[in-house]
Formats: C-alpha cells, sequence, structure tokens
C-alpha cells in the first residue's frame, strides 16, 4: 500500500479563558465604580482582546518542531524533529513565499470541495481544460477556460455513476474532442469519458478495465493508432497495467499486466516515445526506487522494465516527457530530503541515466507535473511543503543541470498540474487557498522567470 502523504496546513486556535473567580464577580480593587464621571460614556458592550498568534511561533509548529528559549541568550529556538535547534525568526523568515511576480492566477471555480486531482490540456480551441473531482458528490467535473487566463470559465458534471473521478488525467483526442481517463472508486474500475464537444457539454463514459481494484493513479495519452493508452495502478495485485483503447471513444479496449515485480505502478506518467509505443514512468513502492516501463509495441504485449533512480526513498509524483530526439526525461520526488529530482536518459531506451537534485533551497518536489517548453527543456512545476506555495523550475537543458525556480502563487495549494499554451505560455492548474478554489496560475513569459 502507497506510503500517504498530504501537506496539513494548520490554522492556530486560541482560546481565551479568564482567570479567578466567577466573570460576574470580582474582588474591590477591581470593580469599576458604577458612577462616571462626566467624561465618561458607560457602555453595555463588554470587548475581548484575543492575543495575536506569533507567525513564527505558529510555522514553527506546522513543521513539528516546538519553541524552546536558550537560557544564556534568551532567544527563541525552534527545535524541530530531526534535533536542529534554530532561531524561530530566522526558520521563518527563510522558508517565506517572496511576492509573485511571475504569474497571474485567476479562480476557475469555488463552489464546494472541488479541484481534487487536477489535471490540465490546451483544447483545440486553444483554452485550458481541466479535470477534476468533486468530492462533496463524488463526480468528475470539467471546467473549460473560455479565454488563455481562465478569466472567464464553465464546470460541469460529465460523470456522476459512483464516486468517480479520482486521480484524473486528460488528453485531446484526434477528433478535437478532450478525453479522461479517472477512477470509479465505489467498483474499483478504470474510466474513460468521451467529451464529443470542446466544453465537454456531451459526453459519453465507460467502465475500461473492471479486473481488480484498478484505475488507480491513471495517465492518458494518445497512441500513435489515434487512440487512447492508458497507465494505471492495480491495488489488488500491487501491479502495473495498461489499458489500450482500439477506438476514439475507448468503447472497446484491452488490459493487461505490464510490470508485476513487485509494488509498482504507483504515481504513474504515460507518454507516447518517438517510436511510436507507449513509455510509462512508475514508483517502486517495495524498493522506495524510480521505474520506468518501455513498451516495444503499440499494443505493449513486450515491455522493458527498468530501475532508473535507487537513491534513497524517491520515485514519487513521477512526470514524464519525451524529448525531440527521443531522449527521456522524469520528475519526481525526494520524500524524506524533500528534494526535486530530474533524471535524464541518454538515448530512448535508457541505457545511461543522470539524475541531479534541482533547487535545494527549499523543501520542493511535491506534486509534481513536467511539461516541456518552446525551447525543448522542461518546466517543472511543483509545491514547497513547507508553505504550499507553488513554484515553476525552469532548466537551460533537459538534464536540468542548471535551472530557475520560481513562485508563481504563494496560496496554500493541494495539487498542481502545468502545460504550455498555444502562445507557448505555461498555465499551472492547482486547488486550494483560504476557500479551496480551483485556480488557474498564467506566467508572464515562456519560461515563469519574470
Amino acid at each position: 500500500m502507497r506510503k500517504s502523504i498530504l501537506i496539513v496546513i494548520l490554522a492556530s486556535t486560541l482560546i481565551a479563558a479568564s482567570c479567578g473567580s466567577d466573570e460576574n464577580s470580582s474582588s474591590p480593587d477591581s470593580v469599576a465604580s458604577s458612577e462616571t464621571s462626566p467624561d465618561t460614556t458607560a457602555s453595555d458592550t463588554t470587548t475581548t482582546t484575543t492575543p495575536e498568534v506569533d507567525p513564527a511561533a505558529a510555522f514553527c509548529g506546522r513543521q513539528g518542531g516546538s519553541i524552546e528559549t536558550d537560557s544564556q541568550t534568551e532567544e527563541d529556538l525552534c527545535v524541530l524533529p530531526d534535533g536542529r535547534r534554530i532561531p524561530v525568526e530566522e526558520f521563518f523568515t527563510s522558508f517565506q513565499t517572496p511576492p509573485v511576480t511571475a504569474a497571474k492566477t485567476e479562480v476557475a471555480y469555488s463552489e464546494g470541495t472541488i479541484g481534487w486531482f487536477p489535471a490540465i490540456a490546451i483544447g483545440a480551441d486553444g483554452n485550458p481544460i481541466i479535470s477534476h473531482f468533486d468530492r462533496d458528490n463524488g463526480d468528475l467535473l470539467v471546467t473549460h477556460c473560455q479565454d488563455p487566463s481562465c478569466a472567464g470559465s464553465a464546470t460541469l458534471a460529465v460523470d456522476t455513476d459512483n464516486e468517480v473521478g479520482l486521480y484524473s488525467s486528460i488528453t485531446i483526442g484526434t477528433d478535437g474532442y478532450p478525453v479522461i481517463s479517472h477512477q470509479d472508486r465505489t467498483n474499483g474500475d478504470l474510466r474513460v469519458t468521451h467529451c464529443s464537444e470542446v466544453d465537454c457539454s456531451e459526453s459519453s463514459s465507460f467502465a475500461v478495465d473492471t479486473n481488480g481494484d484498478v484505475g488507480w493513479d491513471s495517465s492518458i495519452a494518445i497512441g500513435s493508432n489515434g487512440f487512447p493508452v492508458i497507465s494505471h495502478h492495480d491495488n489488488s495485485t500491487g501491479f502495473l497495467r495498461i489499458t489500450i483503447c482500439s477506438t476514439t471513444d475507448c468503447s472497446k479496449s484491452n488490459s493487461r499486466v505490464i510490470d508485476d515485480s513487485g509494488e509498482v505502478g504507483w504515481y504513474t506518467s504515460l507518454t507516447i516515445g518517438v517510436d511510436g509505443n507507449p513509455i510509462i514512468s512508475h514508483r517502486d513502492e517495495t524498493n522506495d526506487d524510480l521505474r520506468i516501463s518501455i513498451c516495444q509495441d503499440v499494443a505493449c504485449s513486450q515491455v522493458t522494465n527498468l530501475t532508473l533512480d535507487s537513491e534513497g526513498d524517491v520515485g514519487l509524483e513521477t512526470s514524464l516527457e519525451v524529448a525531440r530526439d527521443g531522449r527521456l526525461v522524469v520528475a519526481h520526488w525526494d520524500f524524506p530530503n524533500g528534494q526535486l529530482r530530474v533524471t535524464t536518459c541518454s538515448d530512448p531506451t535508457c541505457t545511461q541515466v543522470t539524475t541531479r537534485v534541482v533547487d535545494t533551497e527549499r523543501s520542493d518536489g511535491n506534486y509534481t507535473s513536467l511539461a516541456l517548453g518552446g525551447s525543448g527543456n522542461p518546466l517543472i512545476a511543483h509545491v514547497d511543503t513547507m508553505n504550499a506555495s507553488v513554484w515553476v523550475t525552469s532548466c537551460e537543458s533537459l538534464d536540468c543541470e542548471k535551472s530557475i525556480t520560481t513562485p508563481v502563487l504563494a496560496d496554500e495549494t493541494n495539487g498542481v498540474a502545468i502545460a504550455v499554451g498555444t502562445d507557448g505560455i505555461p498555465v499551472i492548474v492547482s486547488y486550494g487557498g483560504p476557500d479551496g478554489d480551483l485556480r488557474l496560475t498564467r506566467c508572464n513569459n515562456a519560461t515563469c522567470t519574470a
């Protein structure tokens, strides 16, 4: 079973308590005279002042720390679970998100507990289209932006049978319409919703794999034959499965196991290689490694399974892309160290692999999502787990040897996905903030750096 990884932002709660006897009685020294001077106005209203929460102390607490005062310097220290003792103000300041100047954010939808498992694609009309889960009602929602920045949008429930819409992934089919993979939690099935309009105002949904508890962490792409192909995890066996559709709407399909070497197939990300065959990055939960499955044909009847990164507890939140020359690049998360990692293959078969730790200044890499920019280099959206803000890492080469990481959204965030618009400008979908909104962040330039 996969490890549970959650960012929990705790609101501090203060309870004001009175000391001494009942509030209706007091000592003679504390009783105000019932007689008032001419300059004084008596009031029946009692004002209670609540002490302000020290934000630095609250931040320390959210990281599992406690406050202690140094007996010699009388300075307040944040004592962290790993034993580090850091001046509390220094600790707080070092992890705050600087002002966001590189992007602008619009609220795309805000009704109910929505936005879970967000996925994004650029529609045939050039505007973002987003799939996400309505946790209140157990439905699959689609939000269609009416412009590139999503200043206007419309949201529809496109699949309401059972509790559906979990782990959604969205792409645009060869017919120009969105197609979405997601899980039916009620039955443990993999489902596909195929839209027959650009905005998904008309759609049809199918259970495409019902063999076990499947459909976890799904990822969808359009195969070289023009039909959808989906990777997903089977939680009943712990294996990686692939579903190959034989129609545009996936009303006909075949599914099979392609990696059974342990508890594998978590956090799947699927793309199509330069040879036209599916490739999937995923996590080996048994060994805490990053894995890749390279199909040798369109139907994935033969597959090569490799471990790409085994240094520590890695391979969470994988996101895979294929460069123009066929090389593979995977962004993923090192959970214990809070580090974003980028693993690059030197060729389409991954005979040589390079892994780099990217941006070590913060606790980065959660909810990792990778897209290739107009330059062909990775753009990686991810969440800083210390304060749940959204950042984009713009790599200067495919292997991300050099990069610039820039904040694009300071509000609390619990999921992100990135895509590049037809104009070359990245857009990031996320959910969170004070009201739990679905949001669309649009960068000011092609690298999200200014």
